[in-house]
């Protein structure tokens, strides 16, 4: 109770301190202002940085940044209180937001990608209405394009989608690169939100897989998704294999070291496969026990779905894996997909849509 005050406090004296900073800034400078919110507490550290860098080159405006955090740079401001935030032009989210800045442009800045699905299917109702809230969806490329259709399909007052022709956050981590010694029998295993897509999830199946790859000599970077990283699934899981030699949990909000020194990432349907198949040129196997319910479903129409096979391969079990590797042990096979990895990428990744940035930045 005393902490949950104190953080309504300081909220509230960031809330009166950011408004005059902005109606300084206004005021005396002239300048658009740009206020850039994360609601998720947890999640922030992973899912800012790269924007910052985006949103800074948009040196017409300032940009202010708030959040549920102690962090350097950002306004601690409760969720329910950003509609007391005023004379703030655009607002700006990676993650959805049901409160907004007072009388300002509304834009969801899309953190995959890919079209992943957003949620599962008896979701879906409430994220469409959640995402109608927003004057603008900006997306990564068109491979995002069929999702967004189908979420809008029915609606009237829906926002404008524009596409980038790059994806921000790649970018950073590509400009970023230092170069690291690739470790050619490290795997990196990387679920999705087992809370998400609950018929989807690889996690059941974890445990007998990661032993079947430790026992073939194969060393295990286990990364679970953010949202699960505290989960008593994640935690037991880890505790079974903590004192394995092959075997590293990786819960950092950085994933740039394990994804650079692996040679293969092993995933169900998170949105992180295609970017680590488009930064390391490294395939990616999606473990997919229920690919019935992706056949039966519109899943089967997304380019996440449909373009699988050009980053790697899709299998039903544990087994069929182990038998891929002990068939391929000269690694052979993974020509063929860098091939294939860089052609999607110059294709659709690599060109940066002028016309849309200089929109923006009007």
């Amino acid at each position: 109770m005393i902490i949950k005050s104190f953080c309504y406090l300081y909220s509230i004296i960031n809330l009166f301190l950011l408004n005059i900073f902005i109606f300084s800034k206004k005021i005396f400078y002239k300048k658009k202002i740009i206020f850039f919110y994360h609601p998720k507490e947890n999640l922030t550290k992973m899912h800012t940085f790269y924007i910052e860098d985006f949103l800074l080159k948009f040196e017409k405006n300032n940009v202010f940044f708030g959040g549920k955090i102690l962090l350097f740079k950002y306004f601690y401001i409760k969720e329910s209180l950003l509609s007391y935030i005023y004379n703030v032009d655009i607002f700006v989210s990676n993650f959805l937001c049901d409160n907004f800045t007072h009388n300002s442009k509304r834009v969801y800045f899309h953190h995959d990608i890919y079209d992943t699905p957003l949620v599962e299917k008896k979701k879906e109702k409430e994220i469409t209405k959640r995402l109608s809230k927003y004057d603008f969806v900006l997306l990564a490329s068109t491979k995002s394009k069929f999702i967004f259709e189908k979420t809008f399909f029915k609606v009237k007052k829906k926002p404008k989608i524009l596409y980038l022709g790059f994806y921000p956050k790649l970018n950073y981590l590509l400009k970023k690169k230092n170069v690291r010694k690739k470790i050619q029998n490290n795997i990196i295993i990387a679920p999705t939100d087992f809370y998400a897509f609950p018929k989807l999830t690889m996690q059941p199946y974890l445990e007998n897989l990661i032993s079947h790859l430790i026992k073939n000599n194969y060393t295990i970077t286990y990364r679970p998704h953010p949202s699960n990283a505290k989960e008593k699934k994640v935690l037991t899981l880890a505790k079974k294999f903590r004192n394995t030699k092959n075997f590293i949990l990786d819960t950092t909000s950085n994933y740039f070291n394990s994804y650079s020194s692996s040679s293969l990432m092993i995933t169900d349907i998170s949105g992180t496969a295609y970017t680590y198949a488009f930064l390391t040129k490294n395939p990616v196997f999606f473990y997919s026990p229920n690919e019935k319910i992706i056949k039966k479903t519109y899943y089967n129409n997304l380019s996440y779905f449909k373009d699988r096979h050009k980053i790697g391969k899709v299998f039903l079990n544990t087994e069929l894996i182990i038998a891929f590797f002990k068939r391929n042990k000269n690694n052979k096979f993974k020509k063929a997909f860098k091939i294939n990895i860089l052609d999607i990428y110059k294709k659709y990744f690599d060109k940066l849509d002028y016309n849309v940035f200089k929109k923006m930045h009007d």
